[in-house]
């Protein structure tokens, strides 16, 4: 039986506050940067255009190489902030004109196995991320969740996720600008002898629920 109502958008009717409108709260704490997190953006060399498109949305758009982000105050706190731009910045290191993942030119179907590798190569890669500006604890518990959902998808393949904490390494050296050496350096010593010293070697230390996107996006 169909029916015939009418319908009014919250703004055309007295008395009902719109959740999603921003407040005019004079009260508000403006949102203050973390230095280290901005230095590790600010440092991100050929990175794609960052916007605040006054969204609710994060997500990085391949076909275009822009991450879009809402706006800081939106955020229960700032290192929910960096955690979210930090997983949009990883996936942006697959474009074709960084490591090639195949991002910008076949982006796999969401919820593929190739999809969910991809989300877990974001999150690693924020988690490092966060560890490196030293705000990893405060976002560990929501990145492990994040983790856990597209290992749940990926039943628990750990060839997949091994092969994706690998690719995620890569993808956070790539934003921090770190290369590695692949020989050892050798070092003199006070006696006069020479040791070798081994090359460095990445360590891996130990937020957001996850949706079919619209669009060719990644969140």
């Amino acid at each position: 039986m169909l029916k015939h109502y009418t319908a009014f958008n919250a703004e055309q009717i007295d008395g009902i506050e719109i959740s999603d409108a921003p407040k005019d709260d004079r009260n508000a704490i403006p949102f203050e940067p973390l230095s280290e997190a901005e230095r590790i953006v600010d440092g991100y060399e050929s990175k794609p255009t960052i916007r605040h498109d006054g969204g609710r949305r994060a997500f990085y758009r391949p076909s275009t190489d822009s991450v879009h982000m809402p706006e800081p105050e939106r955020f229960d706190c700032r290192e929910s902030y960096y955690g979210t731009l930090f997983h949009e910045l990883s996936h942006s290191t697959g474009h074709s004109d960084r490591l090639n993942r195949g991002l910008d030119t076949e982006l796999a179907p969401f919820g593929s196995p190739d999809y969910s590798r991809e989300e877990l190569i974001a999150e690693m890669g924020a988690a490092f991320l966060c560890a490196a500006a030293g705000i990893s604890p405060p976002t560990i518990e929501q990145s492990a969740s994040y983790l856990q959902s597209w290992i749940d998808v990926l039943k628990g393949d750990k060839r997949l996720v091994v092969g994706a904490a690998g690719a995620a390494q890569k993808a956070a050296d790539l934003i921090l600008g770190t290369t590695f050496n692949g020989a050892a350096t050798e070092t003199k010593q006070p006696n006069g002898t020479v040791e070798p010293t081994p090359a460095p070697v990445a360590t891996i230390p130990s937020q957001r629920p996850h949706e079919k996107p619209s669009q060719p996006e990644l969140f």
